[in-house]
């Protein structure tokens, strides 16, 4: 079972562009290469979605004792690791502070090798988080499944389900589109969906309320678009 390590990072001004590329070349590599951890996505939120500016970044992890592992160099390794640190202390001109959480993978939720290997790409995102009846997050996560179906048809992938860990009343789901057109296009079509509104109806007794808000990646992560230009500038 995946666990995936989601950090959302506060930004210093304009110091976005800088601190996204810091992580791709510096922290990415060293993570991937010392701790087994491995980039799934990293970008920036829409500002006029969620807060702004701020950078979002998803780790996948093997397992409960990979995840173990990497907290536990996090705070014993830093004598020992003079790269990590530089790193750490430079990337604090470009950053405020930064929030995680911890996510458990759906058992049908796709792992990164299986995004790679169906093609999934794009470079806007939708991130939503789920208020759950508490002790109903695995039947809701079944009930996701029918709309993750539901919206692929429609032009909405799915990267990932997920159960908040710590909580027993939070799912989480992130959503890819081609672009912010079809983006638009999908939310403008889905008010009059019949399928997604009877899709709404039958978790009434399971879900309380959800948010979503909008990112979008940076040039080079994993799912980046292949053949899609990497000059692009993320505000």
């Amino acid at each position: 079972m995946a666990i995936y390590l989601h950090e959302i990072s506060a930004i210093d001004g304009g110091g976005k562009e800088g601190y996204l590329e810091a992580l791709r070349t510096g922290w990415v590599p060293y993570a991937e290469r010392t701790r087994g951890m491995r980039l799934v996505w990293v970008g920036s939120t829409i500002g006029s979605t969620a807060t702004w500016p701020e950078t979002m970044a998803l780790w996948e992890l093997r397992d409960w004792d990979h995840f173990a592992d990497v907290c536990d160099r996090m705070y014993t390794d830093h004598a020992d690791e003079p790269e990590m640190t530089a790193w750490w202390r430079a990337s604090f001109r470009f950053r405020k502070g930064a929030r995680s959480q911890v996510l458990v993978g759906a058992p049908w939720s796709p792992t990164l090798d299986a995004l790679l290997a169906s093609g999934v790409s794009g470079t806007s995102y939708g991130f939503t988080r789920y208020r759950v009846v508490p002790g109903k997050v695995d039947a809701f996560l079944d009930a996701l499944r029918v709309r993750a179906e539901l919206d692929a048809a429609r032009g909405r992938r799915l990267v990932g389900a997920y159960e908040v860990a710590f909580t027993n009343d939070a799912a989480y789901a992130i959503w890819v589109h081609d672009d912010l057109v079809t983006a638009g296009e999908y939310q403008r079509l889905l008010p009059g969906e019949a399928e997604i509104a009877a899709w709404q109806r039958s978790v009434r007794d399971l879900l309380e309320r959800s948010t979503e808000w909008w990112g979008f990646a940076t040039p080079h992560c994993p799912l980046w678009p292949k053949g899609y230009g990497t000059d692009a500038k993320i505000w």
